[in-house]
């Protein structure tokens, strides 16, 4: 597809046949391999999402050769690398169910840079379009874009490097679907408020063709999704979930937002409070000992969607701020003798 005048390529199932998934995309000559693969068993005795994604990059991509006589392969990552790597990571983390333990990797490797289309852009497209394809349970697919602004004030889709050095003014990656962002990156000059906001607007319109021909593609090849999580709190039942969300909700407005000024420990000392409160309650309302464990392990997410909806509602933070306030800042200079300068802030 055409696509910021340059021909956006996928093609499936021609490298990494192994992999739950994998897909080549090129924009320009760019070209990004993005494999997908999962665990067989759950990963035991863990409270989080597995998830690793990782972005490699080759040499030979940019047509160069090491010159050592004895080490030709690539290092550690560079600092893009890790860059490039994070930047995936908030994009697609979002989008995957938490309750999953599986591990899942997620690699994208630059096989191709042309030098003016960014590899971390085209690479986040790759990373979308291999897990809409897969068996993994994903909420996709979204695409990315990198959005410029050029001397007369017109939004450029998708910037070049050669662009870049010649007007830096704005270097803005969205991602997400049409009417919705998951992630945003931006690096800039000064720009209004007002013109930061239309291009992350004007940005987020660009992703509707790349979206569509995603979903067209996940239809077309796409595997059949499968159930992989595990047991969360919404699967032991509506009773459970309410008596628990209604406990965490009247006990978190007395526990935590009627004591905003208390450092990070003495509010974990609280949520430790809420915890046993919360197991002497349910015990009381006659649960098994096996229902509450499941309980527990969710508490930190009901705790966070309370919180949310208290900042979304009543424009409430948890040290007591309205949204419009900026808390007190402090810094300290000329701390270390010898040393050129220092300070902490």
């Amino acid at each position: 597809m055409e696509w910021g005048g340059r021909t956006l390529t996928v093609e499936v199932g021609k490298f990494a046949l192994q992999a739950n998934a994998s897909c080549t995309v090129r924009y320009g000559d760019t070209t990004i391999l993005a494999t997908v693969v999962k665990s067989k068993t759950i990963r035991d005795g863990i409270d989080y999402f597995p998830l690793m994604t990782d972005f490699e990059e080759k040499l030979y991509a940019a047509g160069k050769i090491k010159g050592s006589r004895f080490m030709k392969r690539e290092g550690r990552p560079s600092d893009e690398a890790i860059l490039s790597s994070r930047l995936i990571d908030r994009a697609i983390r979002p989008l995957f169910d938490e309750r999953v333990r599986n591990d899942i990797q997620v690699i994208t490797t630059a096989l191709s840079v042309d030098g003016e289309n960014d590899a971390s852009t085209v690479a986040l497209l790759a990373a979308s379009c291999v897990l809409s394809i897969s068996s993994i349970p994903w909420n996709g697919p979204i695409a990315s874009a990198r959005v410029g602004l050029d001397e007369n004030g017109e939004f450029i889709l998708n910037v070049t490097s050669s662009q870049l050095e010649t007007n830096k003014k704005l270097d803005l990656v969205v991602a997400g679907i049409p009417k919705k962002l998951v992630m945003v990156e931006a690096g800039a000059q000064e720009v209004s408020e007002d013109v930061f906001f239309k291009a992350m607007k004007w940005g987020c319109e660009q992703l509707a063709p790349v979206v569509e021909f995603f979903e067209k593609i996940q239809k077309e090849v796409g595997q059949e999704k499968e159930v992989i999580f595990v047991e969360g709190v919404e699967s032991v039942g509506d009773q459970i979930k309410k008596v628990a969300e209604k406990f965490i909700a009247d006990n978190a407005e007395k526990l935590i937002f009627n004591s905003p000024k208390v450092t990070k420990d003495e509010r974990k000392k609280m949520i430790a409070e809420i915890e046993v409160a919360l197991v002497e309650h349910l015990t009381g309302q006659g649960f098994e000992e096996n229902v509450q464990k499941k309980v527990l392990s969710e508490i930190k997410y009901l705790i966070c969607v309370e919180i949310t909806k208290r900042i979304l509602e009543n424009d409430q933070r948890l040290d007591g701020r309205k949204i419009t306030e900026i808390r007190e800042l402090q810094n300290e200079v000329d701390l270390l003798p010898r040393v050129h300068g220092s300070a902490m802030f």
